[in-house]
This record gives C-alpha cells, structure tokens and sequence, in this order.
C-alpha cells in the first residue's frame, strides 16, 4: 500500500486495502469501521471513490494507519 501511495496509484491502493479487508472478513470489518458492506465494496471497487473519512475508519478497523511525511527535496514537485 505504501508503494502505491508513494506512486500516486489509487486503484492499486484501494485493491490493496480490499485485500486485507476480505481477509479480515468483510462483514467484521464493516461492522468495526461503521460502514455499510455493500458500501464497502463499491468503495474498494476499480471504480471506487472512497472519501477519506471513510478510508481513515477502514485503516483503523484493520489496525492500520496512514501516515503523511515530508518529501525529499529531489522527489518534490515543482
């Protein structure tokens, strides 16, 4: 997951998560993040457009966190 947010691949990213979500087990996990399953799986879908709210209690559901850190200089854009 980290690669495809370093990468700007939300699509991956997104697959990613659905990943861990199913192997948690979708219906706990919707439970635990407050979400609807059906919700959850459009949401983690190729056409997904998940807000970011909705991402951050997803993360937390499956003991995960996002973390936001300053850039090198050489990777910024201009």
């Amino acid at each position: 997951m980290n690669a495809a947010i370093a990468e700007n691949d939300l699509d991956t990213f997104l697959l990613a998560l659905r990943d861990v979500a199913e192997a948690q087990g979708m219906a706990a996990i919707s439970r635990r993040a407050k979400l609807n399953r059906v919700s959850l799986y459009k949401m983690l879908s190729h056409r997904g457009n998940p807000h970011l709210q909705s991402v951050l209690h997803l993360l937390q559901a499956a003991g995960l966190r996002l973390s936001v850190g300053v850039r090198p200089a050489a990777a910024r854009t201009p």
